[in-house]
């Protein structure tokens, strides 16, 4: 149903795709670059040296003004997708409300600050989730498979024995964003919970001053956030905190192990 929503900016779509992947090769081809720029370097000739790192600064301007031009339409393209898509939906999600019965919005499932933060904030993260976040997938699934195949080219030996770690990396970053996006969703329910005590307050801000519960009202709402989005926010963080520190964990002992198999391999010529 979301492609059908998104299915007037085909074209935008498949332009997005395009910058997405230049902007994705953009990293490998810096890594050419940066490792010719050191041979080139270690050269002895001057003037053969001079040559080659002339010609590689300009590799770098080209490159420069080629990912901003990319990032731009990446960019773009993908807000005025996202940002059609999210009218449409809004559009068609308020014009439901509003074919429903009177006892659906008595259902508390269904108070008004639920419906208002569906209409606010799911369907914005619906647009980040098919604009900017199919963006950025596309780019960096472009740009692992250009590395991957750069790698295998330049020493096969290094790269098999380093993709050996690979699910180590995708089991922490998995469990990390499973973490982050848990403690997210459940802060979002309670917060929808809520929010329909947050409405009928300040709907009814003249009665509140006119009997003098400025406090009493205070008092409630601290309570419903001490209760149901403080707790919450706290075991997130405990948990996105251990999560963060195994993935640093995990990260530097495969950068390690990585340094010290490519210098076995030198030692052995293999590089």
């Amino acid at each position: 149903r979301l492609k059908a929503y998104s299915s007037p900016e085909q074209c935008y779509f498949f332009c997005g795709l395009i910058a997405c992947a230049c902007t994705g090769l953009a990293w490998p081809i810096c890594g050419v670059l940066f490792a010719l720029m050191l041979s080139a370097m270690s050269i002895l000739d001057y003037d053969v040296a001079r040559t080659w790192t002339e010609w590689l600064a300009l590799g770098f301007g080209f490159l420069a003004v080629a990912d901003i031009v990319a990032q731009y339409f990446q960019t773009y393209l993908f807000e005025v997708i996202g940002e059609r898509m999210t009218t449409r939906l809004r559009t068609d999600y308020f014009r439901s409300l509003l074919r429903q019965d009177m006892g659906w919005f008595d259902d508390p499932a269904n108070a008004l600050g639920v419906l208002t933060s569906r209409l606010a904030v799911d369907i914005k993260l619906i647009r980040l989730t098919v604009g900017q976040g199919t963006g950025s997938t596309v780019s960096s699934l472009t740009a692992l498979l250009a590395a991957l195949i750069i790698a295998l080219i330049a020493a096969w030996q290094f790269a098999l024995a380093f993709l050996a770690t690979m699910p180590l990396l995708a089991m922490t970053e998995a469990i990390n964003w499973a973490l982050m996006k848990g403690g997210d969703s459940i802060s979002k329910k309670k917060l929808g919970e809520i929010s329909g005590s947050f409405g009928e307050y300040v709907n009814g801000i003249r009665e509140v001053q006119s009997f003098s519960l400025e406090e009493v009202v205070t008092s409630d709402i601290s309570e419903l956030l001490q209760d149901k989005i403080l707790l919450v926010a706290k075991k997130a963080a405990v948990f996105r905190g251990i999560s963060a520190g195994s993935v640093q964990f995990i990260q530097l002992n495969v950068y390690a192990l990585a340094f010290y198999i490519g210098a076995r391999l030198i030692d052995d010529g293999l590089l």
